[in-house]
């Protein structure tokens, strides 16, 4: 007989995805109780990943737009700055460099500012496509700013079929 507190213990690390052996290794229970406590309380482990994913979405929320935020500023400081330049003492080199790091940058807000065009529902209600579409275009724009510091690295999944 497990306790109350076990089984709890077992139900969220089944909502973490962790593997009925994995879960019997970390709390000591057999893997067939751990089984059995998993299809008793199947609905509750769907219920708590369906709150993990809740809170991830707030998480994700809060980050980016504190990271549009902190660009924004970033940027307007940027500009200030670039503005009171004495351009014509730059060499080519820095003029061009200058000139795609921008066109990189407006690249990255556009295609930001297309997803959120696209996708202004709470993220509630946004599909799971929707949300993987959305943060890959945030990490793209991040790739597409910084290029040495942020390279874009996609992982294509395997098909499941």
């Amino acid at each position: 007989m497990i306790t109350i507190e076990q089984s709890n213990e077992i139900i969220k690390h089944r909502a973490a995805a962790a593997s009925y052996d994995d879960i019997a290794e970390l709390t000591g229970i057999s893997k067939p109780t751990v089984i059995k406590v998993c299809k008793e309380r199947e609905n509750d482990i769907l219920e708590a990943r369906k709150m993990a994913w809740a809170n991830c979405q707030e998480g994700i929320r809060d980050f980016i737009e504190e990271r549009r935020q902190t660009y924004q500023d970033l940027l307007k400081e940027a500009c200030s700055t670039i503005c009171k330049r004495d351009v014509s003492k730059m060499t080519n080199k820095e003029l061009l460099s200058l000139i795609r790091t921008l066109e990189q940058n407006l690249l990255g807000i556009e295609m930001t500012n297309k997803v959120r065009a696209k996708n202004k529902r709470p993220l509630q209600e946004l599909t799971d496509e929707q949300l993987e579409e959305m943060l890959m275009m945030e990490r793209a724009s991040w790739a597409y700013q910084f290029p040495n510091k942020y390279p874009l690295n996609i992982d294509v999944p395997e098909n499941q079929n």
